[in-house]
């Protein structure tokens, strides 16, 4: 099985969570893609800090199981 990332955004004093899967589905892009576009965004660099903050889950289908 793929494994999913479980992104965490942060609004203010509100965090919440979505996995590569459902943002996958949301947006019609294909899985691989979007794990790409999280592992990158999830990085910081020498121009900017990291945009997420992200969850490795081998087995997990939801965050709860992922072990937050």
């Amino acid at each position: 099985m793929m494994y999913a990332l479980f992104v965490i955004i942060s609004l203010g004093n509100n965090n919440h969570t979505m996995s590569s899967r459902e943002i996958a589905e949301l947006t019609g892009k294909r899985h691989d893609s979007v794990k790409r576009t999280i592992e990158i965004l999830s990085q910081a660099t020498d121009k900017r800090p990291a945009v997420i903050k992200l969850h490795h889950c081998e087995e997990a289908e939801t965050f709860t199981q992922c072990g937050s």
